[in-house]
């Protein structure tokens, strides 16, 4: 779970905050809109 977490976060999707011990994740505003754009563009 860590490792994907952790390529979401290198990806740029999500955001980590460290409080402590505890690590917690929200999506960083806009990322799901560019790859919903991303996923839905017709191919050439």
């Amino acid at each position: 779970m860590s490792h994907h977490l952790k390529v979401l976060v290198d990806a740029g999707i999500l955001h980590r905050e460290k409080r402590g011990t505890w690590a917690y994740f929200s999506l960083v505003p806009g990322a799901l809109d560019i790859l919903a754009d991303l996923i839905t563009a017709p191919t050439r």
